[in-house]
């Protein structure tokens, strides 16, 4: 896959994410049980990154591995406790994946806004 098609795929998938994790929190009772996939594969992500990332091509292979950690403690999450919300289960735990980045990527932003040499 290309530069290209990779941004294209997270940037889709930024939206998709945030909306599926709303709507999942909405529906989901008790709410509080999207922190339990939330809060570890945040700190994964943010570690997998931190320590991974070192270019483009490293960033999209740390996306790849986080978001897969994610979705393995997911089902781990829906198999050990059945009576767990899916939705939420998957999405919370993609919201962790995520988050990190558009964070880092909202931040870059708005240290560069109007100052093309920035990304340059």
């Amino acid at each position: 896959m290309d530069k290209e098609t990779w941004n294209a795929l997270l940037t889709l998938a930024v939206p998709l994410v945030l909306g599926l994790s709303i709507y999942s929190f909405a529906v989901a009772r008790p709410r509080h049980q999207v922190l339990l996939p939330f809060l570890p594969t945040l700190a994964a992500s943010i570690a997998i990154y931190a320590s991974m990332v070192d270019g483009a091509s490293s960033f999209h292979s740390a996306v790849v591995l986080c978001s897969m950690l994610a979705l393995g403690f997911a089902v781990v999450l829906v198999i050990a406790q059945p009576w767990r919300n899916r939705l939420a289960a998957f999405s919370w735990a993609l919201l962790g994946v995520v988050t990190p980045y558009v964070l880092v990527i909202g931040l870059i932003a708005a240290a560069c806004w109007g100052q093309p040499e920035c990304f340059g």
